[in-house]
């Protein structure tokens, strides 16, 4: 390992990776505002979820590539985090998107 000529590659991806991250920070606060204002089952949420398992992949991706010039057990863990995040959070887009769906229908009913 050669702090040297790893040190270069290793800015720009973290650069390159902070750039989603910022977008996932941001969606999250958005997230957190609908819940304060005690309205969790909105389309908003599912799409705010939906940009950041988006954005997870494409930093998940970003550390993929870079395993050819950074070799370290820190870019294996990154991309296990993210991998989970952008299933997680996909899956629970869905899982919120069918509970909208059910929501709206009993509320039709009523």
């Amino acid at each position: 390992m050669h702090p040297q000529i790893e040190y270069y590659p290793s800015l720009i991806l973290l650069y390159l990776a902070g750039i989603p991250a910022l977008v996932i920070v941001y969606r999250f606060i958005q997230i957190f505002h609908s819940l304060g204002k005690n309205n969790p089952f909105c389309i908003e949420n599912v799409k705010h979820l939906k940009v950041i398992s988006i954005c997870s992949l494409i930093i998940m991706i970003e550390f993929m590539a870079s395993i050819f010039f950074i070799t370290s057990v820190f870019t294996i863990v990154i991309i296990g985090i993210f991998a989970v995040t952008w299933l997680g959070c996909y899956i629970l887009s869905e899982l919120l998107k069918e509970a909208i769906k059910y929501k709206e229908e009993n509320e039709l009913t009523i």
